[in-house]
């Protein structure tokens, strides 16, 4: 010790579980302790355990309760010092903050003027390794914490995300039921409340997130698409290189278009989940059919766990004619004897065109009795509106169902020609 500095060989503190262990060198300690002047230095931190929920929950009051009063809840933020300007390098093993277990600490850290700096932080989290650079302030208000991160997350575990994260439980919930690793890059910024919550509603973000292999399953909006569309496929996600773009601010999630394979089903899908866990998003399902697909337009919206899904009839109607008259087709262009079964492949057409058709004008029926059924809760009007609209989707399917037999009859005029 001398006037100018404080060098320390060695420092260890217990805390409860945690430990705590320094060496190096402080400059302006003197005024520091007596009068609350400027700490300046640099410290090699270590630690094999850092329990910051035990840490905090110790942490005293800033004045007792009078009687009566409601007692204050006992984690608090932590207020960075502005009278500390320090460099740390540190080596933590092991620090548990909420559900969060964060493993291997290493890299280079600062404090000054109320802000704590990260600067290629390395870390393991959720089950794989990240590097994180940004900042947690409290020099503008010490009871909201303002965050900033950047992050580069590999190999992570999305059921240790779900688990660990309760920003992840409210925004992304289809996490819960999805297995596999990802690897994510982050921008956030948000503000934090007493707890040390992010203030979702603050919350802005952009990134990517990219897995080689997911699977999920059991998930209502997938289970009533599968429903809708009559196609198991639907049911489970099991679907490789995936790559979703997205962006968080007012209280939503919004992700770019993306491709998913489930089975031998491709789905585009784009939308948005709130914090309310509602859901909207638009869905583009290409199902094979013969030698085509038929690209159906699919509307999921509700919430995850009650989701309402509204199938696009005019696109339904028009892939259905592509797909019947070409699995026909195929069936007569491949025979060795057309000339003596083209009757007989004429009458299925027009027997398939007439029965989709009836299944076509059925399906908005029933999506018109719905529509009206749930519009009956809002009130006359609103039952009155739904009448109209359901009346135009009845509309519109009779319409396609003509259109289909139409577009049969030219396809066989067409092979009755090429025959002739």
């Amino acid at each position: 010790i001398t006037p100018a500095a404080m060098t320390l060989g060695e420092f260890g503190v217990t805390v409860g579980k945690s430990d705590l262990a320094a060496n190096g060198q402080l400059t302006g300690y003197i005024g520091y302790l007596l009068r609350g002047d400027m700490l300046s230095g640099r410290l090699y931190v270590k630690s094999e355990l850092l329990d910051l929920n035990e840490i905090m929950e110790a942490m005293p009051a800033s004045s007792e309760p009078a009687e009566g009063e409601a007692v204050a809840e006992p984690m608090q933020a932590v207020e960075v010092p502005r009278n500390l300007n320090l460099s740390l390098n540190t080596d933590l093993r092991k620090v548990l903050f909420g559900k969060m277990t964060v493993s291997d600490i290493s890299g280079e850290m600062s404090v000054a003027g109320g802000v704590l700096s990260l600067d290629r932080l390395g870390l393991g989290v959720f089950g794989g390794k990240a590097t994180a650079s940004g900042s947690y302030s409290t020099a503008a208000d010490p009871a909201k914490p303002a965050l900033k991160l950047n992050a580069d997350i590999a190999g992570a575990s999305f059921q240790k995300t779900f688990e660990e994260l309760e920003m992840v439980q409210k925004l992304v919930p289809i996490f819960a039921k999805t297995g596999g690793d990802y690897s994510l890059a982050l921008d956030m910024h948000t503000s934090l409340d007493s707890q040390m919550s992010p203030d979702l509603q603050t919350l802005t973000a952009t990134g990517e997130i990219k897995s080689a292999n997911i699977h999920v399953q059991n998930i209502e909006a997938f289970d009533a698409l599968a429903k809708a569309l009559n196609n198991d496929d639907l049911r489970k996600i099991e679907a490789k290189d995936v790559t979703i773009r997205f962006a968080i601010r007012d209280g939503r999630i919004t992700t770019q278009p993306f491709d998913l394979k489930l089975g031998s089903v491709g789905i585009n899908l784009s939308g948005s989940t709130g914090l309310d866990q509602t859901i909207d998003y638009t869905a583009k399902v290409a199902i094979p059919g013969g030698k085509t697909l038929q690209s159906i337009g699919v509307g999921i919206g509700g919430t995850f766990s009650s989701p309402k899904i509204t199938l696009g009839v005019k696109e339904a109607a028009e892939a259905a004619v592509k797909n019947i008259v070409d699995e026909q087709i195929q069936k007569l262009t491949g025979s060795e004897s057309l000339s003596e079964e083209i009757q007989k492949q004429a009458e299925n057409l027009r027997a398939e065109a007439k029965r989709t058709g009836e299944k076509l004008v059925e399906a908005a029926e029933s999506q018109r009795a719905k529509l009206v059924e749930e519009a009956s809760k809002k009130g006359a009007l609103a039952k009155l509106a739904a009448e109209k609209a359901g009346d135009k989707l009845v509309s519109e399917a009779e319409k396609q169902a003509a259109n289909l037999q139409a577009e049969a009859e030219r396809q066989i005029e067409k092979l009755t020609a090429k025959k002739e």
